[in-house]
């Protein structure tokens, strides 16, 4: 029998969205180019922790081999970077972390009781951000982006709202839990309906879309509606019951957002992808399939097409630039991968699963799959999707093979 205490390691695992909450949380506070902030600080942590899961548990599954394979291969790019210290802290670090972390999952998800702790911990990572962004409206604390004046995002950015459509997404699992507490269900529910509120308030068009095409997606999947149906108006209700308290900051950003829309050629995002494809064309066969300068794009492109240090924002954009035609097939190989790996467990185990489960797979991937394109803001919420893509595998397989 399972021993019912976790381990040390874990514990750091179940505490890991909470931990990317707070640095998301924070970092803001700290000035532009300090020398250590609470996003440093998680950094080590993380690639450490990574560190440690490669030399003692790393799984040799076909997919792990890939993600040490294409590591190394980015490992090399950035070494030849002309900023190595910058292309290695804001880009390299970021995303070995972020890849390792679905091994992580797919290893540490082994019943679930483990699956149940660290989704809840995940909506206490969600309560940690809504009340930053909450806060920040009545100290005025931090930027208010896309209108001034009107939504304050505290120590965060806009971004972290990434992190929040997958919790929202992920929440469904917590109700698979059969003696959950009138508590918990009441407490789900309203921090699920404060995360919707705020992902559409802050107008970050890849959180909307990512999440409501992820909703979409689990609404397909699942079998049984009723109940999802039911949850659905419930959080409607609750939306537009609260409606007036936010009606004169939402419909300004919502009006701003449109326009912005509209006029989508002038997008800093889509003319990255334009003014990548163009330094495409004009490369040497080198350069097309390595790229140039990866995860620097600050000290060369920016200053080249938008006269500032302007970064790559869209990872597709990023990986097509920096790594080229040979690391942007590496990344979307990395997707696809995953993508495949659980149809595979699934058809073998879907008659021993809660259907949820793999609903809620295809949620996180599908959102992730439309964020990719804008791009991953921090590593806490690359860190959250790869962890719990790994994890929802992982729980399957392990009792998949316990069944055999």
């Amino acid at each position: 029998m399972r021993n019912l205490k976790f381990t040390i390691e874990e514990k750091l695992i179940l505490f890991l969205p909470i931990l990317n909450a707070i640095a998301d949380v924070t970092i803001y506070y700290f000035s532009r180019g300090s020398i250590f902030h609470t996003g440093d600080f998680r950094g080590i942590v993380l690639f450490f922790l990574c560190i440690y899961f490669l030399v003692k548990h790393y799984p040799l599954t076909n997919i792990g081999i890939i993600i040490i394979l294409y590591s190394t291969y980015l490992l090399i790019l950035t070494l030849l970077s002309s900023d190595v210290i910058h292309s290695l802290k804001g880009g390299f670090i970021k995303w070995f972390v972020s890849f390792f972390m679905f091994q992580i999952g797919y290893y540490y998800f082994k019943d679930f009781r483990f699956l149940y702790t660290i989704t809840y911990s995940s909506i206490i990572a969600a309560l940690f951000i809504c009340v930053n962004y909450i806060l920040a409206q009545f100290v005025e604390i931090g930027v208010s982006a896309y209108v001034e004046d009107t939504f304050y995002t505290g120590g965060a950015g806009v971004g972290v709202t990434n992190s929040l459509s997958f919790i929202v997404l992920l929440s469904p699992i917590i109700f698979l839990k059969k003696d959950i507490t009138r508590f918990n269900r009441y407490f789900i529910v309203i921090i699920v309906s404060i995360s919707i509120i705020i992902v559409f308030i802050t107008m970050k068009r890849a959180s909307i879309f990512g999440l409501a095409f992820g909703f979409l997606g689990y609404i397909l999947l699942i079998p049984q509606k009723s109940k999802i149906f039911k949850f659905t108006f419930l959080l409607i209700a609750i939306v537009l019951f609260t409606f007036p308290l936010y009606e004169n900051v939402l419909l300004p950003r919502l009006e701003k957002r449109i326009e912005r829309t509209e006029n989508y050629e002038s997008e800093g995002r889509f003319l990255e992808i334009k003014y990548a494809f163009k330094e495409f064309q004009n490369a040497d066969v080198f350069q097309k399939l390595f790229g140039t300068e990866a995860f620097n794009s600050r000290q060369y492109f920016g200053p080249k097409y938008f006269h500032n240090e302007r970064m790559i924002h869209g990872d597709i954009a990023r990986y097509f630039y920096g790594t080229g035609l040979i690391g942007l097939f590496g990344y979307l190989l990395i997707y696809l991968m995953i993508y495949f790996k659980n149809i595979r467990v699934h058809n073998f185990s879907k008659y021993c699963f809660n259907p949820i489960i793999n609903a809620c797979f295809y949620a996180i991937f599908i959102c992730a799959s439309i964020i990719t394109i804008t791009g991953f803001g921090s590593v806490g919420e690359r860190s959250l999707f790869f962890l719990f893509a790994g994890g929802l595998i992982g729980y399957r397989k392990k009792i998949q093979l316990s069944k055999a």
